[in-house]
């Protein structure tokens, strides 16, 4: 039996963060079971079974609204600022960082509209579960 656990991964990199994409984390579980038949034991069977959790693949982007530019290049050119590091230029509003935060709703001024204030999952999928028997026979 075997266990792992997959944290977050980039999965597409950009100069610009919301552009980037990252894959959430998952689990996966695997089995093997395997038995030996006839007097000689020359008869083997062995079953697989992959991905038993069937965790999705889960993939997001940053969106604008969760990060900012630092105060000390307010009023600058991009091709101003004197770095490229990310980390460097922009940071992170309240409540939200570079791992999936789903958000909160905004109500607009009037009060008739409501928007989701997040991150954007690009991509959720399960793959499903596989089974696989083989038999071998020794001669």
């Amino acid at each position: 039996m075997a266990f792992n656990h997959m944290g977050y991964k980039t999965f597409m990199t950009a100069m610009s963060e919301e552009l980037i994409e990252y894959e959430r984390p998952r689990n996966q579980l695997d089995a093997q079971l395997s038995y030996k038949l006839l007097k000689n034991k020359n008869l083997d069977l062995k079953l697989n079974l992959s991905n038993l959790l069937n965790s999705p693949f889960r993939f997001y982007v940053n969106r604008t609204e969760t990060f900012k530019v630092q105060d000390r290049w307010k009023g600058l050119s991009n091709s101003e600022w004197p770095t490229q590091e990310w980390d460097e230029i922009y940071e992170w509003k309240f409540g939200f960082s570079q791992k999936y935060e789903e958000g909160y709703y905004e109500t607009s001024a009037d009060g008739t509209k409501k928007t989701r204030v997040g991150d954007k999952e690009t991509f959720n999928r399960k793959v499903g579960s596989s089974f696989s028997l083989s038999i071998g026979y020794t001669f």
